[in-house]
């Protein structure tokens, strides 16, 4: 593998988990040293990894007696996704900095979003291995 995208952490906000955005990043790093040691990059070696933020969750509607606490601690899981991508050396992408989630619920990602995340991510590819 040339590339992983490591992008998780919006399920991780169910109050269900009991897990702090701190923790969830925390969870990210442990990602990252499996795929590290993997040896699924070129000739066995590390692949290049990029952390990919979800956005931050909107206002809840039928989804909110599940993620009681979840908006709060979605707005902090760019400062801690940066931070682990940063002290692993690995690329970061926020999504929300592009994308807002759906209207309909505040988690999942309308159709048009879905095509901004395409494209910023095929840019930040391009980026990657330019």
């Amino acid at each position: 593998l040339d590339l992983v995208i490591v992008t998780l952490g919006t399920n991780d906000l169910k109050n269900r988990y009991s897990v702090t955005a701190f923790e969830i990043a925390m969870g990210i790093g442990a990602l990252i040293d499996i795929i590290r040691k993997s040896g699924s990059g070129p000739g066995g070696g590390v692949p290049e990894i990029l952390i990919v933020c979800p956005p931050p969750l909107g206002e809840l509607s039928y989804l909110s007696e599940i993620l009681v606490g979840g908006q709060e601690k979605s707005l902090e899981l760019d400062k801690y996704y940066k931070k682990i991508a940063r002290l692993n050396k690995c690329h970061y992408f926020n999504l929300g900095e592009i994308i807002i989630t759906s209207e309909q619920d505040g988690v999942h990602y309308d159709e048009d979003e879905l095509v901004k995340i395409g494209e910023g991510l095929a840019q930040k590819v391009k980026e990657i291995f330019k």
